[in-house]
């Protein structure tokens, strides 16, 4: 038997979910002089890092749709987090600016696997007006991320170097993929379909 999950908490867990991308852009924009002056590179090279960042993650997102379809929202979630967590850890280790790049954009990959199914999970769950009353409440709560993000960014980089946001990313992903698996519940039944 499955446990009923607390409505509210569920709109707050979908929110953090969709909220990846606004942490993994906007943490880090503090540090972009660190990494820069680290690497021994023009800042405009650490800059083009977010570009890649947005590429992989709309490319993410085209594979995100089908993965979750496949094997379900929680599962592929849980996915998601993983890699975006594990490419956030790699990043600490970069030997250069290309290496950063490299990993930036499997990061953004992932992160676009997990956005995907926030929107999933509620279109799963909700239909017509309730169901655009909490995608809003989602926005609401998610409009939160891309606020907070420069200012956890600026705290870690005036204490500690640009990796340690790395590390928060790293430890953020995996938090968000223990709560995602202990807590959230399956709402997709697979049915085999025609193209």
């Amino acid at each position: 038997m499955q446990k009923s999950i607390n409505h509210t908490y569920l709109i707050i867990l979908l929110a953090i979910l969709s909220s990846i991308a606004p942490m993994g852009v906007d943490a880090y924009l503090p540090s972009i002089p660190d990494i820069a002056t680290a690497f021994n590179v023009n800042i405009h090279k650490v800059e083009l890092s977010l570009s890649i960042f947005l590429t992989g993650f709309a490319i993410g997102q085209i594979f995100g749709g089908p993965i979750s379809d496949r094997y379900g929202r929680k599962l592929s979630s849980v996915f998601g987090l993983l890699g975006f967590s594990f490419f956030s850890f790699l990043i600490i280790f970069s030997s250069s600016i290309y290496e950063l790049w490299l990993y930036r954009f499997f990061e953004a990959f992932f992160g676009g696997i997990v956005v995907v199914n926030a929107a999933a999970a509620v279109r799963d769950r909700f239909e017509g007006t309730e169901a655009a009353r909490v995608f809003s409440l989602i926005g609401m709560v998610r409009s939160v991320a891309p606020l907070m993000a420069p200012v956890i960014g600026a705290f870690i980089i005036h204490f500690w170097t640009w990796k340690a946001i790395f590390i928060f990313l790293t430890l953020y992903s995996f938090v968000v993929a223990f709560f995602i698996y202990r807590d959230l519940e399956e709402s997709y039944t697979y049915t085999k379909q025609n193209i």
